[in-house]
């Protein structure tokens, strides 16, 4: 039997969960590219095995799974998806901001960050969301900034993988 291997990394602490949403995005993908029911994809897989207790880096996880996709039951079409925790991926740190922090956020947050980064973590991007709450001077009461890193040493996603036959 022929097979075709796949590798989808997903965000999330939780395996189960992060599989559901991999899974239905692998679903929606393969009916949007009009190869349904012949996906080859995580979308073939009704479920997933953990392989490791600890989180890898992400070439560390590449080369595990290739390994594991030579041996039983992940080399099987009919086996189920593997599944190792990855670090290094990206993550979503929330800074909640007071009053005071909304009318300058930069310092809130650059001082939250600098305790809260990992080794090798940088900063995506930012974002701020004010809470509509108003004072009696109309200013903002607080918000939350919500800031997206990448290469934390932490454990960020989930690396899925598996065969599929052709």
């Amino acid at each position: 039997m022929r097979t075709r291997t796949f590798h989808v990394f997903q965000d999330g602490r939780d395996a189960a969960s992060a599989f559901v949403a991999a899974h239905a995005v692998s679903v929606h993908d393969s009916k949007a590219e009009r190869s349904w029911p012949r996906r080859h994809t995580l979308a073939d897989k009704p479920n997933y095995q953990v392989v490791s207790d600890y989180p890898l880096p992400m070439d560390r996880a590449l080369s595990l799974s290739w390994h594991l996709l030579r041996q039983e039951p992940f080399g099987d079409p009919r086996g189920p998806a593997g599944a190792i925790p990855v670090t290094g991926g990206r993550r979503a740190l929330l800074i909640d901001l007071s009053a005071e922090a909304c009318d300058n956020p930069t310092n809130v947050i650059t001082n939250e960050l600098s305790k809260r980064l990992t080794k090798g973590e940088k900063v995506a991007d930012a974002i701020i969301k004010p809470s509509w709450v108003l004072d009696e001077n109309g200013k903002v009461r607080y918000g939350t900034a919500v800031v997206h890193t990448i290469g934390a040493s932490v454990h960020t996603g989930w690396l899925f993988f598996g065969s599929v036959a052709r």
